[in-house]
């Protein structure tokens, strides 16, 4: 894609996006429902919940969407 393109896209569709994943028996799930299409900056303040709960960060995991 040209550089001219890339101008012309709206801001929300070039912000890289996130979700919460725990480890479980099953494999990886989010955490909640809700844990998907973060900001870099709702990830983080999610994460930071997710530990204050109790769960281990060695359980935690934040993939990148887009």
């Amino acid at each position: 894609m040209s550089l001219e393109l890339w101008r012309n896209l709206p801001l929300n569709l070039m912000e890289k996006l996130y979700r919460i994943e725990e480890l479980e028996t099953s494999g990886w799930t989010l955490v909640e429902k809700n844990d998907t299409g973060l900001t870099q900056a709702e990830a983080s303040q999610r994460y930071s919940e997710i530990l204050a709960d109790g769960i281990s960060p060695d359980r935690i995991r934040i993939v990148r969407e887009q």
